[in-house]
Order: structure tokens, then sequence, then C-alpha cells
């Protein structure tokens, strides 16, 4: 309702950790989550080691048959039957805030424009840059249209998100990509083309209905957020693992909520208020 709220402060969350601790006890949670690195969480991945994960679709993680052995996991219902929400926002408007642009030191300014000109002249050569030799990840059709293509060869170590990053740029390219320019998927020729898609369709009932603003911020308030979100942000890493490892009970949970405040939540929640107010 226009509120801004920290979830570490609700008794939502204090429910959340001793759930969580719970499962830990029955060894439902790696201990190692904590502390591990991607590659290590990666090669339990792929050693079969992991249940259950959060990741874009299985296809970025597994080879094609593999893949398939993984399912989308609807949000669980809270307590008492309360309706679950999960983060989410469809045709949610983005954009490249560190897109092209030309520094102080460059000597040509006008050579540099001319390049990206080059880089820009025509879709096949802005999905060159994107997606690599066409014929790979992508083709153009004689409409001018980007059709997707998926791989036969993918693995495991080789997946076809590690192609869109090792043969191409993809969200990186120096190109600016048109609405008519988006590429298009074609489902019964590639049926992995649309898991991701179906995967959104089986959660979307679950999304939240109230979003921030999208809003320019100016350096000095940035600045101000994150100074009071570094010592917070350490803090909860640790409570939070220490609560899911050992657990939990309300004389911790009151200690939690004296420390939050020390640590300058209510400064915290502040900031984003008068973030969706408008006051700055």
């Amino acid at each position: 309702n226009g509120k801004f709220i920290s979830t570490a402060l609700t008794d939502e969350f204090y429910a959340f950790l001793k759930y969580y601790h719970a499962m830990f006890e029955e060894g439902l949670v790696d201990p190692e989550g904590f502390s591990q690195t991607n590659e290590q969480f990666y090669a339990k991945l792929k050693s079969y080691a992991v249940g259950s994960y959060f990741g874009w679709t299985p296809q970025s993680n597994f080879d094609a048959q593999t893949a398939t052995e993984y399912d989308v996991l609807p949000p669980l219902t809270g307590p008492d039957g309360q309706r679950p929400v999960t983060p989410g926002q469809l045709n949610r408007p983005i954009g490249a805030r560190t897109g092209f642009a030309i520094t102080v030191d460059c000597e040509s300014p006008a050579t540099m424009l001319r390049w990206f000109d080059y880089c820009n002249r025509d879709t096949r050569t802005k999905y060159t840059w994107r997606l690599g030799e066409e014929g790979i990840l992508w083709e153009l059709d004689d409409e001018g249209k980007v059709w997707n293509i998926f791989p036969e060869n993918v693995t495991a170590d080789m997946t076809r998100e590690n192609m869109k990053y090792t043969y191409g740029m993809y969200g990186y390219a120096p190109c600016l990509t048109t609405v008519e320019e988006v590429e298009y998927n074609d489902p019964e020729k590639y049926p992995e083309s649309v898991v991701r898609y179906n995967f959104v369709l089986a959660v979307m009932d679950y999304f939240q209905t109230e979003f921030l603003p999208i809003r320019y911020v100016s350096e000095e308030k940035t600045n101000e957020k994150a100074l009071l979100e570094t010592e917070l942000n350490a803090y909860l890493d640790n409570f939070v693992a220490q609560s899911v490892m050992n657990g939990i009970d309300d004389a911790g949970w009151q200690a939690h909520l004296a420390q939050m405040e020390a640590l300058g939540v209510e400064q915290w929640v502040k900031w984003y208020q008068d973030f969706i107010d408008g006051n700055f």
C-alpha cells in the first residue's frame, strides 16, 4: 500500500528462519551454500548434488537431456494459508544504464561515433556482435526477422547461455537493438526456446502488484544508501546463515531487532520511503 518496510523486521521473516533451520536439521539445506564459490556450486549441480536451486532455466546449466529432468517449483503457501508472492514483473522496462559513452580521453569523438554507426549499420551486423557468427545461435530470414537457434551440441560445460557470451557479447555489444529487431523463437523446431516463458506462466499469478518506481537518483543520494547498506547487508548475511544453521529463539530474535536498529535500519527505510514519495 505504498509503504516501504524492511522484511528482516517482520514476524514472517522470523518464521522463515525457523522453517529453514528445521530443513537444515533434516539435511535439506547445504551448509556450504553460505560460503561456497560459484564454481563450487556449479560443480555440485553437475554431479546431481542439488535438488532445487534458483536459476534462469535448467537449460542454462545442463545439457538438453539433463535439463528436462528439472521443473519449475511453484511458490509455497505460507503459514495459515497465506498467499505466496514471488518477485517478478511482466514487461518490465529495462535498459543498459552503462551503455555506449565516449570518455573525455577519446582523441577523436567523431571517429568513435562513426565506429558506433558502423556497428549499428544493419540487423545482421548487430547480431554478429551480439551472438556471433550467423547460423550457430541465430539466423536472419528473408523478411528481416531474427530467429534463435538452439544447437544440438550443448553440454553442461558449454550451454547456450555460455555460448552467447563466448561467441558474442550479447547484452554488452555496442549496439542498439530496436523493437523490430528482437529475436523470435520457434517452439515447434526448438521446444527448449519457450521453457523460460512457460516457467514464467507457472508463477505469474504470484507476482507482486506494487513496484519501486524507476527513476534517476543523484550520486549523493546513491552514496547515502550504499553507506547505510554496507553494514546492514554484511550483518544480515551472517545473521541469516547463523540462524539457519544454529537455530534462533525469541531472545535471539529480539537481539536481532535491536542490532538492526543500531545499524540504522530506520534511516534505510526512510531513504526508500522518500524515494517512493518522490522527495528527492
